[in-house]
């Protein structure tokens, strides 16, 4: 993974530069058969990395969100529902919070979206067929908190017009 990882996140950095301000990483659960530790090591790697490529940003890093694991259809991998359970989950969200501190940058954070939506577990996703993608009314709240989160962090000037 670490160089899948570093590839994908070494193509967008590129692109950006040092235009950007802040940088939203959202490290989704397309790797869910790393150990807790492969997890942290790849993402502390792709972020210095990434640092690299974009020194001046500030950057926001979050793991998965939590997905109804208890409805995925039948027809989906088996290795969906082993690994999109809620435990396992949180794991990877405990993986990329350490990858992320041992990055060792005061400008690079750690963003938790995971436990914001365990209250959303049975009612927000957007039908039994997808229980993984949440409706577009929760999406809204965590964008509304990304946003606060890099007003905070990264000093973001947020107009609420």
């Amino acid at each position: 993974m670490t160089d899948t990882l570093c590839a994908k996140w070494d193509g967008i950095f590129h692109r950006i530069g040092d235009k950007a301000d802040v940088v939203f990483l959202y490290v989704g659960s397309h790797y869910p058969g790393l150990a807790p530790a492969e997890l942290e090591h790849n993402v502390t790697a792709a972020l210095r990395n990434a640092r690299r490529l974009t020194p001046r940003a500030c950057m926001i890093v979050s793991g998965p969100m939590d997905a109804q694991h208890e409805q995925i259809p039948k027809k989906w991998s088996p290795n969906q529902v082993i690994s999109r359970n809620s435990w396992r989950i949180a794991m990877q969200n405990d993986a990329v919070r350490r990858g992320v501190l041992a990055a060792g940058d005061d400008r690079i954070n750690y963003l938790d979206l995971f436990e914001p939506t365990l209250p959303l577990h049975f009612d927000a996703h957007r039908s039994t067929q997808d229980p993984v993608h949440f409706r577009s009314a929760s999406y809204r709240l965590l964008g509304d908190l990304s946003l606060l989160a890099a007003s905070q962090l990264c000093g973001l000037h947020i107009d609420d017009r």
